[in-house]
C-alpha cells in the first residue's frame, strides 16, 4: 500500500473532530427543545429534525467523505478543495468542510472529467477549471487508502463496490454513482421521466437516490411525505428499507400500488395476490388462460378507461333529480341550467366537488332571488287564501290556513337565513353509492361492454368480479378502476396530494395505471418512471412501449432516458443471459444491456438425471459458495411447485435454506429458494437455477428466465 500523505490523515481527524462536536451541539439543542418546548407539534418536528442529523452525523464517524475535488470557478480567485460525503459538515464559522453528494456543486464529481467542465445551480451554470478528483476508501474512521481519478466510469472505487457481497453493495453505492445515473437523479423534478434501464443497470439505485436527492433539494418547499416510492411487493420495500435512511431520507413514503391504492379507495376489500395469476399462467400455460390473460389486459388498457368514461358520461346525466329548482311553486333554477353547471365543473372536479359547486352556486342565485322570491311567496300565499272555500267549516277554514302559513313561513324563514337549507334540501336527492357498487354496476353493464369486447370475455368479467365481490375480495387489474373512479367521483383528502411520485419495476404497470397514477397527482407531472422492457414477465397487463406511455400520459412531454450499461453481474453471465434474450430481442424491441469489464467464473451448466441428483449437486454448491465466502445465495426455479419441490427435498440443516412465497413481507437475504417471477429487482451474490428445460421458448419463460439469470452477482450454475 502506498504511504498516505499526512496532509490526508490529519485531515480526516480534523473532520471527525467537527462530526463530534456537531453531535454533542446537536444533542444539546435537541434537549433543550425537549426542556423548554410544551407545543406537542414543535416537539414533533423538532424530534424529526434533530434525531435525523444526529443519525447521519454519527453514520458520518465511519466514514465522512468518500471524494474529494479541486475546483477553480472561473469568477472566483482562488480553488476549492471540497470533500463530498454523505451529508454536510460545518466548522465552527458555519463554513462548510464536507459537501452533501446532493449539492448542486457535487455533481461535478460525477460528470465532470478533468480540465473545464461546469455545474448548474440556483444561481445559474457555474464555468471553471477541475484539477483534482480524489476517491477515498474510509473505514471504522480510518483512511485505508485513496485514488486520483478522471472519470468514474471503471474507477477502482466502483470495481471494488462491483466485488463486494450483495447485502452491503446497495449502501456503498453513493460513492460510485456514474454520470448517466447522476444525471437521472438530478433531472427536473417538474417534468415526468421515464428510464428504460437493462437488468443491473442501477434503476433501483437511482431511485432511491432521486427521491433522496429532491427530498434533500426541496426541503424548504416539501416535507418528506410528500414523496412516494411504489416498489413491486412487500419484500422488495423490506429490501430497501434500509437505504432511504442510510441517505438521509427519513419519512419518505414507500408503498406497493395495492398498499397505495387501497389507503385511496378505503374500502374493506381485500386484494387477492398479484402473482396469483401469473403463477397460474406460468403453471397451465397460454391456451388455458386465454380469458384471464385477456381480462386483465383489457382491465389496463386506455380502452377499459374509455368505457368507464362512457359510463359515468350517462351516469352524470342522470344523477340530477329530473325537475326544476322551486322554492314552493316559484321556480329559481330550471332543470337543464342546472345540468350545465353540473357537467362544466366535472370536466375539472370530481363528482362530489362539483355538487359543491353547484350548491354553491344555487345559495348564491337563492341569496340575490332572496327579496323577490319573498314577494312570490307572499303573493302565492295570499292566492291561495282567498281561493279557500267559504261554505267549509269554520274549523276546516282555519286549519287550511294554518298549513298555507306554515308552509310559506319555512321557505320565507329560510330565504331570510341565506337559504342554506332550501338548496340542501334540493341536494339531498343526489345520490352517490359507494366506488365499489358503482364499479359492479359499471362491470355489470352486459350490452354496453359488449361494444369493447366480445361476449365470452364479459361474461368472464362479470363472474370474476362477482364471485370475488361476494367473498369481499379484488383483483390487482381491478385496483386500477375503482381507484380512478374514487378519484372521479370523490376525489383525494389532503394527504393524498402528493408531490412527487417514483415507481420502480414500472414496466409491470399498464397504460390505464401509469394514467390514473398521473390524475391523482393532479396533472403535476412530477413523477418518475423506471422499469425494463426486457423483464416485463407481466406483459399481458403491463407496458412494452413507453413512447406510448409518453404519447397517450403525458402527452409527449416526458423525457425518456435509457441506462444500458449493467454493473450487477459480470461480462460472463450478462453474456449468458443476452443469449436468451435475443430470441424476443426484434419481437419485443428490447436493447442488449452492455457488461461492464467485469470479469468472474464461467456461466456453469450442469445435466443431471434425476431430482435427487440435482438436489445433491445444489447442496455441495451451497456448500461451496458459502466457503467462497458468499453470504447471499438463491436457487431460483421457474414456478412456486418447483420451489416446494426443491425445499421437500434439499438438507435444510446442511444449507440453512429458507423458502420465498408470495405471502412473504419481509427479506432477510441468507441461502433462500425463491420463483423466478418473485425474484425480480432482487440481487444476491451467487445464483442456482433449477430445471433450465422447464422454460420454454415463449416471451414469458424467456423473460423469466433472463430475469432469473441476471439475478447473479458474481457466479450462475445452471442445472438441468
Amino acid at each position: 500500500m502506498k504511504k498516505l500523505e499526512n496532509f490526508e490523515v490529519e485531515r480526516l481527524a480534523y473532520v471527525l473532530n467537527l462530526v463530534k462536536e456537531e453531535i454533542e451541539k446537536n444533542n444539546k439543542m435537541y434537549s433543550k427543545i425537549l426542556r423548554d418546548t410544551e407545543d406537542e407539534e414543535v416537539i414533533y418536528n423538532m424530534s424529526r429534525t434533530y434525531t435525523t442529523k444526529i443519525k447521519n452525523l454519527e453514520k458520518s464517524l465511519l466514514s465522512p467523505y468518500f471524494a474529494r475535488i479541486d475546483f477553480k470557478a472561473d469568477d472566483e480567485i482562488e480553488m476549492k478543495k471540497l470533500y463530498i460525503g454523505k451529508t454536510n459538515v460545518f466548522n465552527e464559522n458555519s463554513d462548510i468542510e464536507v459537501v452533501d453528494w446532493r449539492a448542486p456543486i457535487s455533481s461535478i464529481y460525477y460528470d465532470g472529467q478533468m480540465g473545464r467542465t461546469k455545474y448548474i445551480c440556483p444561481e445559474g451554470v457555474i464555468k471553471g477549471e477541475l484539477s483534482l478528483k480524489r476517491q477515498y476508501t474510509i473505514e471504522d474512521g480510518k483512511l485505508i487508502d485513496y485514488n486520483d481519478i478522471d472519470i468514474t466510469t471503471n474507477d477502482q472505487l466502483l470495481q471494488n463496490c462491483l466485488n463486494e457481497n450483495s447485502d452491503t453493495r446497495l449502501k456503498n453505492i453513493v460513492a460510485t454513482i456514474q454520470s448517466e445515473q447522476n444525471q437521472i437523479i438530478r433531472a427536473n423534478m417538474f417534468k415526468p421521466l421515464i428510464v428504460q434501464g437493462v437488468a443491473g443497470s442501477g434503476k433501483t439505485t437511482v431511485a432511491l437516490h432521486r427521491i433522496a436527492y429532491l427530498v434533500y433539494t426541496y426541503e424548504k418547499n416539501f416535507k418528506p411525505e410528500d414523496f412516494l416510492i411504489i416498489a413491486p411487493n412487500r419484500f422488495f420495500l423490506d429490501y430497501i428499507s434500509n437505504v432511504l435512511p442510510d441517505l438521509g431520507a427519513d419519512y419518505v413514503r414507500q408503498q406497493t400500488f395495492e398498499e397505495f391504492a387501497m389507503e385511496i379507495i378505503e374500502a374493506k376489500l381485500e386484494v387477492k395476490n398479484p402473482n396469483n395469476n401469473l403463477s397460474e399462467i406460468v403453471n397451465k400455460g397460454k391456451e388455458k388462460t386465454e380469458l384471464l390473460r385477456a381480462s386483465a389486459k383489457f382491465k389496463s388498457s386506455m380502452n377499459f378507461k374509455y368505457y368507464i368514461d362512457e359510463w359515468l358520461n350517462d351516469f352524470y346525466n342522470n344523477i340530477l333529480p329530473k325537475s326544476d329548482f322551486k322554492i314552493l311553486d316559484c321556480k329559481v333554477m330550471d332543470y337543464t341550467e342546472i345540468q350545465d353547471i353540473l357537467n362544466e365543473s366535472l370536466k375539472t372536479n370530481s363528482l362530489k366537488s362539483s355538487i359543491e359547486i353547484l350548491s354553491n352556486i344555487m345559495q348564491k342565485k337563492v341569496l340575490n332571488m332572496s327579496n323577490e322570491l319573498i314577494q312570490k311567496i307572499t303573493a302565492v300565499r295570499k292566492q291561495k287564501l282567498e281561493k279557500i272555500d267559504n261554505n267549509l267549516s269554520v274549523e276546516n277554514q282555519q286549519e287550511i290556513r294554518k298549513r298555507i302559513f306554515e308552509e310559506s313561513e319555512y321557505e320565507i324563514t329560510q330565504l331570510l337565513k341565506g337559504g342554506k337549507k332550501l338548496v340542501l334540501d334540493y341536494i339531498k336527492k343526489i345520490k352517490i353509492e359507494r366506488v365499489q357498487d358503482i364499479y359492479m354496476k359499471i362491470i355489470n353493464d352486459k350490452e354496453r361492454l359488449k361494444k369493447y369486447i366480445d361476449e365470452n370475455l364479459v361474461t368472464y368479467i362479470i363472474e370474476k368480479l362477482n364471485a370475488n365481490l361476494r367473498k369481499k375480495k379484488i383483483e390487482y387489474v381491478d385496483l386500477t378502476a375503482i381507484l380512478y373512479l374514487k378519484y372521479k367521483l370523490v376525489g383525494l383528502s389532503e394527504k393524498f396530494l402528493l408531490k412527487h411520485i417514483v415507481i420502480d419495476e414500472a414496466q409491470d404497470f399498464g397504460e390505464f395505471q401509469f394514467f390514473t397514477i398521473n390524475e391523482v397527482l393532479n396533472n403535476n407531472k412530477s413523477i418518475t418512471i423506471l422499469g425494463d422492457i426486457a423483464q416485463g414477465i407481466y406483459s399481458y397487463r403491463g407496458t412494452n412501449n413507453w413512447d406510448r406511455i409518453n404519447e397517450i400520459v403525458f402527452d409527449n412531454g416526458a423525457s425518456i432516458k435509457r441506462l444500458d450499461n449493467s454493473y450487477r453481474t459480470t461480462a460472463e453471465i450478462m453474456n449468458e443471459a443476452n443469449k436468451v434474450l435475443i430470441k424476443i430481442k426484434q419481437k419485443e424491441n428490447i436493447n442488449l444491456a452492455i457488461p461492464v469489464s467485469r470479469h468472474g467464473e464461467k456461466v456453469n451448466y450442469i445435466n443431471a438425471k434425476s431430482i435427487d441428483e440435482k438436489i445433491k449437486i445444489m447442496e455441495e454448491r451451497i456448500i461451496s459458495l458459502k466457503n467462497k465466502g458468499y453470504k447471499n445465495i438463491a436457487i431460483i426455479a421457474k414456478d412456486m411447485n418447483s420451489c416446494n419441490e426443491i425445499y421437500e427435498k434439499i438438507d435444510k440443516q446442511k444449507t440453512e435454506i429458507k423458502l420465498l412465497s408470495e405471502n412473504l413481507e419481509k427479506y432477510e437475504g441468507g441461502i433462500t429458494i425463491i420463483p423466478s417471477y418473485l425474484s425480480k429487482g432482487l440481487e444476491f451474490d451467487s445464483v442456482i437455477i433449477y430445471g433450465y428445460d422447464s422454460f420454454k421458448d415463449n416471451e414469458l419463460d424467456i423473460k423469466l428466465l433472463y430475469v432469473a439469470m441476471t439475478r447473479a452477482m458474481h457466479s450462475l450454475d445452471i442445472i438441468n
